[in-house]
C-alpha cells in the first residue's frame, strides 16, 4: 500500500491540513498479451454455454409468441373476435381471466369450421379406407377420424385473410407464421398425418382437461343425432288398444300368455269350420313371422293403425307411408330418439359421422378413467409415505 497526501479540502482552515489518509492504488491494467491468453482460457467454453442460453431464451420467446398468434387468429377467424391492437403484450400462457371454457355454442362453431377444411381436402369427416388408419396417439385421437393436412390449414388461413383490413390481415399472417414454426417441430414421418380435431381445440383453448373434451365431443354428437331424429310416433287410443287386446286374448287358445303360429292362424285348419273363420293358416304365419311365441307387446305394434305404436315401451312402428322407423339409443352420450330403420342414402354419411364423433367421446372417456385411477393411485401412495 501506498500513502498517498489528500488534498487540502476549500472548508479547512487556511495553513492547515487533514492528516494523511492511506489509498490503495489500482492494479496496473493487463498487457494485450495477458488478456488474449485469459480470454483463449475461458471463451471456448463460456461462449459456448451463452450462446445456448441466448439461443433457448429466443425460441422459447418464439414459441410463446407463435403460440398466442395461431390461439388469437383462430378465434379471430371461427368466433369473429376482434384482435387485440398491436401495441398490445402477447401473454403466453393465457391468464386466468382469458381461460374461460368452451360453450357449446364455440364448440360447434369448430366443428363446422373443421368440417368446412376437410371439404377442402376433399375427405369426409370419417375414413374410407380402414387400412390406412393410423394408430391413435394415446393423448390424440383415435384412427377413425379424419385430419386436414398441413396444407389445406395454411390455405384456410391464407382464404380467410383476403380482402380484410390491414390489422386483420396482420392477424392471420401472424397464424400462418406460428403454423409453419409449427408444422417446423413436426417430425417428417408425422407430418403426412395431418392436424386432428382434438389438436384444433388445444389450441383454441390450451388448458382443455379430458372432462371438457369427454363434453365437447359430446355436443358435436348430440347435434349430429338431432340432425336425423323423426318425430315421436302417437300411441294408439286406449278404445283401440282395448279391441286389439281382446282380440289377443280369443286367439291365444289354451291361455298361455302368448301366441304361436298355430294360435295366430286360428287353430286347426283340418276342420272346415277353422278354415272358414280364418284367411291365413300356420305355415304362412312361420313364413312371415317365424316360429316363434309372439307377446301381446308385439302383437299391438303390428296390428295398430299405421303411424302408430302399440304401447309406450315400443321401439319399432310404421309410418303411413308404409315406412319403417325405430327408436335409436346411443349410451355413451345418453341419446335415444326416433330414426329410420333403413336410412335413406342423404343419412347414411350423417350416421358415420356420428359414429366416428362417439369414437371421439369413448377415446376421451377411457382417458378420462385412467387418469382418475392414476390420481387415485397417488394420493393412496402419498398418504400411505406419510404414515
Amino acid at each position: 500500500r501506498v500513502r498517498v497526501p489528500a488534498k487540502k479540502s476549500s472548508g479547512s482552515p487556511q495553513g492547515s491540513s487533514p492528516p494523511d489518509t492511506p489509498k490503495q492504488l489500482d492494479s496496473p491494467p493487463m498487457s494485450p498479451s495477458r488478456t488474449r491468453g485469459t480470454e483463449a482460457a475461458v471463451s471456448p467454453e463460456m461462449m459456448s454455454l451463452n450462446a445456448s442460453v441466448r439461443e433457448a431464451g429466443w425460441k422459447d420467446m418464439q414459441d410463446r409468441k407463435d403460440m398466442f398468434d395461431i390461439r388469437q387468429g383462430f378465434r379471430v377467424a371461427i368466433f369473429g373476435v376482434a384482435p387485440l391492437p398491436l401495441s398490445a403484450e402477447k401473454v403466453w400462457p393465457p391468464p386466468r381471466k382469458d381461460r374461460a371454457p368452451a360453450t357449446r355454442e364455440q364448440t360447434m362453431k369448430v366443428y363446422e369450421a373443421f368440417l368446412k377444411m376437410l371439404e377442402m381436402d376433399k375427405k369426409t369427416m370419417y375414413r374410407e379406407d380402414e387400412s390406412e388408419q393410423d394408430p391413435a396417439d394415446e393423448d390424440d385421437t383415435p384412427g377413425g377420424m379424419s385430419r386436414v393436412s398441413w396444407k389445406t390449414l395454411l390455405f384456410w388461413v391464407e382464404n380467410n385473410g383476403y380482402g380484410l383490413d390491414v390489422r386483420m390481415r396482420c392477424v392471420y399472417e401472424a397464424m400462418f407464421k406460428g403454423l409453419k414454426g409449427g408444422l417446423c417441430k413436426v417430425p417428417e414421418e408425422k407430418r403426412d398425418a395431418g392436424v386432428s380435431l382434438s389438436m384444433l381445440i388445444r389450441w383454441i383453448w390450451p388448458f382443455v382437461s379430458h372432462r371438457r373434451l369427454v363434453e365437447m365431443f359430446t355436443w358435436m354428437c348430440l347435434n349430429e343425432l338431432e340432425g336425423i331424429r323423426l318425430a315421436e310416433p302417437a300411441v294408439i287410443p286406449e278404445q283401440e288398444r282395448q279391441d286389439i287386446t281382446q282380440v289377443y286374448h280369443k286367439m291365444d287358445l289354451d291361455g298361455k300368455g302368448y301366441c304361436k303360429p298355430f294360435d295366430l292362424a286360428g287353430g286347426d285348419h283340418s276342420d272346415w269350420q277353422v278354415q272358414l273363420a280364418n284367411t291365413i293358416d300356420e305355415a304362412t304365419v312361420k313364413m312371415i313371422l317365424g316360429d316363434r311365441a309372439i307377446r301381446l307387446n308385439e302383437f299391438l305394434d303390428r296390428f295398430c293403425e299405421d303411424g302408430y305404436r302399440g304401447t309406450h315401451e315400443s321401439a319399432h312402428a310404421i309410418l303411413k307411408d308404409g315406412v319403417h322407423v325405430i327408436k335409436h339409443t346411443r349410451m355413451s352420450v345418453d341419446w335415444a330418439g326416433w330414426v329410420f330403420r333403413d336410412a335413406p342414402p342423404e343419412q347414411e354419411n350423417c350416421f358415420r359421422r356420428v359414429d366416428t364423433v362417439e369414437a371421439e367421446v369413448l377415446h376421451w372417456q377411457r382417458l378420462l378413467s385412467r387418469q382418475r385411477v392414476d390420481t387415485a393411485f397417488s394420493t393412496a401412495y402419498g398418504a400411505a409415505s406419510l404414515l
